[in-house]
């Protein structure tokens, strides 16, 4: 018997401090079994240590039971627990996982279990493995991200593509003259939406398709494409020449060769002035009996009226020197086998006075030394010709020897002219540009006419198509109504770009004549 209770008394020995070192991780309080004060180590057992204090388990801790030793004041502050990883949306939404890619400003890549990867816009990030996103580097030279690119400019830039693809085909194969100048004026427009600045145009840029364009009409409807006798120079001007003149056209006012140059700050005294405007035909009659005597047509053809003019202003009296040139082509009619043009050539050589220069003494402080408004008036000249030519089949019409393919003249005038114009800026509003407006008035008189000899063959043609009854009468006259709108963005004293329509007429005093409408845009260029 004394053996077994010195057993047990043995067990109990060994037993009672593992049950006590169990029970203070799971718990602050002591066990209800050992009275305060108390010690668990049997009699002779050596005395514990100080008492350290419990862990408190995770999720909180307990409060000390009464008579438990309170812990001691540098004990370690109780562990917050493990951090999120993963991705935290400013919507509360959890997305736990490895963060594999960050992109400031765009993205970040969250790789989920199971090795599955969802984007999260960078925006809806609240946080990023229980810390705020990055911020995001603002546009500079070491960002690849432009200055001001914003979705609202992507929206803008989104938008002028929609524009360009809409007018290239006007551009490159236009079905008349209205689309391609209404496609040159849209294309511009799209180029300035998506933040080209326009200024002052270039001046081989736009010199270069009021030389070629012309010279192209001629190669494909007159005779100037006999030279080589295969037509060559016609198909060139069709696939080459004219497109690359209507792409100058175009990016002329965005590639100045003087944009990097300083802002013209006083009156402006050469000034530079190109036209490239579509025509409608409407030829009148004095005589009747003959439904070919009155053709007339819309902008069909490609009909275009070229206009190169020059200007010199005394910049403090006013006096107006005055040289222009202006050609008009326009298809009369096309059947199977043959093709009608008619051109028109004119030139004048100008005096005159502008009025607000004289006034304004051409002041630099002056707000009247940018507007222009003069007479001028000297002589004048035109020639009218008709063109012909063989398409009835691939070749024939270059053939030298065929009598379809002609340029006759009807008749050439001598005389004068008188007109008035004036240039008119808008004031700022803001600091804004309004832009401004161009009104010209012209009315020419040519009492010396002159009608170039025509063979029978030629007279019989010219009776034919109905336009004998141009060569008729003493005298002619020609005006022309011009009304135009500065485009108002990015406006320069160094040159603009207008945009208008105009109306013009010449007619004998015999009755008969023709009448045009112009849709135009104006190229200008001005130098101090």
């Amino acid at each position: 018997m004394n053996r077994v209770l010195s057993s047990l008394l043995a067990f109990t020995v060994m037993v009672t401090p593992a049950l006590g070192r169990t029970q203070g991780a799971g718990s602050a309080a002591p066990s209800a079994a050992t009275a305060p004060g108390s010690s668990a180590a049997p009699p002779g057992a050596p005395a514990p240590g100080p008492a350290s204090p419990a862990a408190a388990p995770s999720g909180g801790s307990a409060a000390p039971s009464p008579g438990s030793p309170a812990p001691s004041s540098g004990a370690a502050a109780p562990d917050a627990g493990p951090t999120f990883q993963g991705i935290e949306t400013v919507d509360g939404r959890s997305l736990p996982g490895r963060v594999v890619e960050q992109k400031p400003g765009s993205y970040a890549i969250v790789e989920r279990e199971g090795g599955q990867k969802e984007a999260v816009d960078w925006s809806r990030i609240a946080r990023i493995d229980g810390k705020p996103p990055p911020p995001v580097a603002p546009a500079g030279a070491s960002s690849l991200i432009p200055e001001g690119f914003t979705p609202a400019r992507v929206s803008k830039i989104a938008e002028a593509g929609e524009k360009l693809t809409d007018v290239l085909p006007g551009l490159f194969a236009p079905k008349d003259g209205s689309q391609l100048i209404g496609s040159v004026k849209g294309a511009q427009d799209a180029l300035e939406a998506l933040g080209l600045k326009r200024g002052a145009p270039n001046g081989f840029m736009i010199g270069y398709p009021l030389v070629m364009m012309p010279l192209c009409f001629d190669a494909s409807r007159g005779t100037i494409g006999r030279v080589d006798g295969t037509g060559f120079l016609g198909s060139l001007c069709n696939y080459v020449i004219v497109p690359i003149s209507v792409g100058l056209l175009v990016a002329g006012p965005f590639l100045s060769l003087w944009s990097e140059e300083q802002e013209l700050a006083g009156p402006t005294v050469h000034h530079i002035e190109a036209s490239v405007y579509a025509l409608d035909y409407s030829k009148k009659s004095a005589l009747t009996g003959s439904l070919n005597r009155e053709p007339s047509g819309g902008f069909l053809g490609n009909n275009l009226g070229y206009d190169f003019g020059y200007s010199y202003i005394h910049p403090t009296v006013g006096i107006v020197g005055y040289g222009h040139l202006t050609l008009q082509q326009t298809s009369i009619s096309r059947t199977d086998f043959l093709q009608v043009s008619s051109s028109f050539f004119k030139a004048d050589a100008q005096a005159g006075f502008d009025a607000i220069r004289f006034l304004s003494k051409g002041k630099k402080d002056s707000y009247w030394s940018q507007h222009t408004a003069f007479f001028r008036a000297g002589p004048s000249m035109f020639h009218n010709w008709i063109l012909s030519r063989d398409v009835s089949a691939p070749g024939v019409g270059a053939a030298v020897d065929n009598p379809l393919n002609n340029s006759i003249g009807l008749v050439t005038g001598l005389g004068y002219e008188l007109a008035a114009e004036l240039d008119f800026r808008f004031p700022e509003v803001f600091g804004w540009s309004l832009g401004g407006v161009h009104f010209k008035f012209e009315r020419g008189s040519y009492p010396a006419l002159s009608f170039p000899d025509l063979n029978p063959r030629q007279g019989a043609f010219v009776a034919l198509i109905g336009f004998d009854d141009l060569r008729q009468g003493d005298s002619y006259t020609w005006q022309r109504l011009k009304l135009e709108l500065e485009l108002p963005i990015n406006y320069s004293r160094a040159g603009g770009l207008f945009f208008g329509g105009q109306l013009v007429s010449y007619e004998n005093n015999f009755g008969s004549g023709v009448d045009n409408r112009g849709l135009s845009l104006d190229y200008r260029l001005r130098f101090e």
